[in-house]
């Protein structure tokens, strides 16, 4: 499987509640999406918010980053934010988010 962390650092406090009406029909679409097998959300503070995802494959992955909510939600991020952090690597079990954040780190 294919497993894929991203974190987003927001600009301000202000910028929170313009992510979260993007976030969260993203959110909806990842989890309706074909091919995924986990999806979930972590903050830190109001600043850092962090997605952790596995899928079946990459082609699932990209279909779903390229497409509908989250394309929409790409697309104005940087607006809402100042920095964003990415990496996927495939893996026979979901990690844990200090395992996730650890893989972040050295990417």
């Amino acid at each position: 499987m294919i497993i894929a962390i991203t974190e987003l650092k927001l600009k301000s406090p202000f910028h929170w509640f313009p992510f979260i009406a993007k976030a969260i029909p993203s959110f909806n679409q990842a989890i309706a999406s074909e091919g995924v097998l986990h999806h979930e959300t972590s903050s830190k503070g109001w600043r850092y918010q962090r997605t952790l995802t596995a899928w079946e494959s990459e082609a699932h992955m990209r279909k779903f980053v390229v497409s509908g909510a989250h394309l929409n939600a790409m697309k104005s991020f940087s607006k809402l934010a100042n920095g964003s952090r990415y990496t996927h690597w495939v893996a026979d079990e979901v990690p844990s988010w200090e395992e996730a954040l650890s893989k972040l780190n050295q990417a």
